[in-house]
């Protein structure tokens, strides 16, 4: 989950992005208007909320 959270971005200079993929994919996307690339960021968005209920999912406590 890491480095869907922090990673660095292909289109910022920081050297951690916060959700790298989702704002490289918007900004795709805003720079084209294409459909194919708004698809990618609804993908993007769907493996971030993924990643975190995984995350959530692995950490909670069991229940006795």
């Amino acid at each position: 989950i890491r480095h869907v959270v922090l990673a660095p971005s292909y289109f910022d200079t920081k050297p951690d992005s916060k959700f790298p993929g989702i704002t490289d994919s918007i900004y795709i996307a805003t720079n084209s208007s294409k459909k194919k690339d708004w698809d990618r960021v609804k993908k993007q968005i769907s493996m971030v909320i993924h990643a975190l209920r995984s995350a959530v999912s692995v950490l909670s406590p069991l229940e006795v």
